[in-house]
C-alpha cells in the first residue's frame, strides 16, 4: 500500500522534487514520468501515484566536458500509506571520463522509459479540442493523421492547474469517418 506521487498528484500529496543546482556541469535536466496508477482515496480525492517499485528516468544534458562528472543534487519525497512521511537525501553521482558502458540497470530504466506517456504533439495529433458538457462530462475531441479504431485503447491524461483535477469511471470512444 505505500505508494509515491506522479508530477500532477491530483487532490493531495507532492511529487518527488529533485535539484541539481549544486552541480555545475549541468545545462538542464528533464524528469520522464512514467504512466501512474489512478486512485481515489477516502473522502473521493483523487491521487496520481505509483506503488511497489519506479524508476524516474532523468534526461541530464551535460556542459562538453573532457573530464570526469561530479553531479551533486538533493531529492525530496514522501512515501505515503495511511501517513505520509517527509524524506530528504542527496544525491551523489560519478560519471568517469570516456565512452560510457551499458549498465546493469539499463533494462529496468527502459521498462519504465517505455511507459512514459507520449506527448500529444508527437503523436501526430493536429487539432485538439476539450469541452466541458458539465460538471460530470468533458469530451476530448482529436484529429490524428494515425488510424485510431475502436479497438484501440486510448487512455489520456488532462493536465490543468493544480486545484482542478479529473477523475474518470468511464472512457468513451466515438469514431467519424469524415
Amino acid at each position: 500500500g505505500w505508494k509515491i506521487y506522479w508530477k500532477h498528484p491530483g487532490d493531495a500529496g507532492l511529487p518527488p522534487d529533485i535539484s541539481f543546482k549544486n552541480s555545475d556541469l549541468i545545462n538542464n535536466y528533464e524528469i520522464k514520468w512514467p504512466f501512474p496508477e489512478q486512485s481515489i482515496e477516502p473522502g473521493g480525492l483523487l491521487s496520481r501515484v505509483y506503488y511497489g517499485e519506479v524508476i524516474l528516468p532523468i534526461l541530464l544534458s551535460i556542459k562538453k566536458s573532457a573530464r570526469d562528472i561530479y553531479l551533486n543534487g538533493s531529492l525530496n519525497y514522501q512515501v505515503c500509506e495511511k501517513i505520509c512521511i517527509p524524506i530528504s537525501t542527496k544525491i551523489n553521482l560519478f560519471i568517469p571520463e570516456g565512452d560510457g558502458k551499458k549498465s546493469i540497470f539499463s533494462d529496468k530504466i527502459q521498462k519504465f522509459i517505455s511507459k512514459v506517456p507520449i506527448n500529444a504533439n508527437d503523436l501526430g495529433i493536429n487539432n485538439k479540442s476539450i469541452s466541458l458538457i458539465n460538471k460530470n462530462k468533458i469530451v476530448i475531441n482529436i484529429n490524428s493523421k494515425f488510424n485510431i479504431d475502436d479497438k484501440s485503447k486510448v487512455v489520456a491524461l488532462v493536465n490543468g492547474p493544480s486545484h482542478i483535477s479529473y477523475k474518470s469511471g468511464e472512457y468513451k470512444y466515438d469514431s467519424k469517418n469524415n
